[in-house]
Formats: structure tokens, C-alpha cells, sequence
């Protein structure tokens, strides 16, 4: 297992080279932003915290933006976020316009904690996007970030998991049965995700949906499988 002390290096390694390419802003939110920030967290017990991209921090700050694959077009997606200490949650639903081509869309964040989400690094906001509205459940992912500058693609994905403590994590890509390594943190303030997984940038590129086996081993044990999708759908 890789050792946890170069959690911070290893994301902040995945900033993409070369000039952003940006979609049209034509996502709009649907309905407005609920969000609660408290003076202490409860344990969170999903397992999904966020799957994004990290970068540089952008000049102007809070910022989001997110991934969406043209197979979206028309339909809503679900924007959640999770601070790392759990005080912060956040989630609205956007419309994905019928015209939609695909490509990098920053998202509408009209938050009335401004002043103090605008600190927070791209590696301490667990981002979630996915397909459908908020009142449906999570199914399929695309790429998101915070606080980090906007980039297109391929780029490195991280996938931020909730293994509530596991003492090994490691994913399988159902289509080619490759192995994927995980990072869990041995000693962390985190409440909301424990540990991190590294899509590789050729796994994302092109387009279609991966399928992953999330096994968690826990005092030799393993426990259940828990299968996840997410889109490629990068330029």
C-alpha cells in the first residue's frame, strides 16, 4: 500500500498541462442550492464522496466546474459537495441543455458561505456529480473540481471513498479486469472520505461509462463488493 505521507504531492500532481479548453456555459441550475454548515460533523457513511480532478488553485474563488458528456444532453445532473471535515454539505440539481455537445462546464454556486468555503483547498471539498436530478440516487459519475483552475482533458481522475476505516481498498474495472491500488489514510481529521483511488488519464479518455469493483478488506476480511460507474466523456 502506498504510504499516506505523499497524499497532498500526489494530487496536486494530477494539474494538467497546456491552455484550457472550455465548453459554452450553458448548464443552468434548477431550483436553488441547499446547503448546511455546521459547527460539528456527523460520521459520514457514503461511500462516494467525490470524484474530481485537482489542480491549481483559479484567481477567483469558490469555483466549480464539472465534466459532462454529451450522452447527458438533455437530461439533469446532481451537483453534491462534502467538505473533508464534514461541516459543509451542498447539493442542486443543473439542466443539461438538449443541444448539449459535451466538454467542460463551470457550475453556478451562489453560496451564502462565500467567505469561508473560498479557502478551502481543492483537495479538502469532496465534489459529486452525477446523472440525475438530487431527489434520485447517485448511479453514474462524471468528472468534477473545486477551487481548482478549469481544464479539459484527459487528466488523472480521484476518486475520494468513505471506506469508514478499511485497512485496504482497491478497485477492478469490470471491462478489462485491471487492478487499481488505493491510498487510505492511516491517521486523518477527515470525516468525509478516508481514502483515495487514482483513475489513470488513459482510462477517462474517449468516450463511454467504466464500471468499478470497490473491495474493501477490513481485519482480513473482505466486505461486500460495491460496483460504481463513471463517464469518460473528456475531450
Amino acid at each position: 500500500m502506498t504510504s499516506f505521507a505523499s497524499w497532498t504531492s500526489i494530487l496536486f500532481g494530477l494539474a494538467l498541462s497546456g491552455a484550457p479548453a472550455l465548453a459554452d456555459d450553458a448548464i443552468r441550475a434548477e431550483g436553488p442550492l441547499a446547503e448546511t454548515l455546521i459547527a460539528k460533523a456527523e460520521i459520514s457513511r457514503v461511500l462516494v464522496a467525490g470524484f474530481q480532478s485537482i489542480g491549481a488553485a483559479p484567481p477567483e474563488r469558490p469555483a466549480l466546474w464539472a465534466a459532462v458528456p454529451a450522452t447527458w444532453r438533455g437530461k439533469s445532473l446532481c451537483l453534491r459537495l462534502l467538505s473533508a471535515d464534514g461541516t459543509y454539505t451542498a447539493q442542486q440539481s443543473f439542466a443539461v441543455p438538449p443541444d448539449w455537445g459535451g466538454g467542460v462546464s463551470p457550475l453556478d454556486f451562489a453560496t451564502a458561505f462565500a467567505d469561508r468555503l473560498e479557502a478551502l483547498k481543492a483537495d479538502e471539498m469532496a465534489v459529486r456529480v452525477s446523472l440525475g436530478d438530487c431527489s434520485a440516487g447517485d448511479a453514474v459519475y462524471a468528472l468534477g473540481s473545486w477551487n481548482s483552475d478549469r481544464q479539459s482533458g484527459p487528466a488523472d481522475g480521484v476518486l475520494l471513498l468513505n471506506s469508514m476505516r478499511a485497512s485496504e481498498v482497491y478497485l477492478i474495472e469490470k471491462g478489462s479486469g485491471r487492478e487499481l491500488s488505493c491510498t487510505v489514510k492511516t491517521a486523518d481529521a477527515s470525516t468525509s472520505f478516508d481514502t483515495l483511488c487514482l483513475i489513470p488519464a488513459p482510462l477517462l479518455s474517449g468516450e463511454g461509462r467504466l464500471t468499478f469493483e470497490v473491495n474493501s478488506i477490513r481485519r482480513g476480511t473482505f466486505d461486500p463488493v460495491t460496483l460504481l460507474s463513471i463517464e469518460k466523456g473528456l475531450p
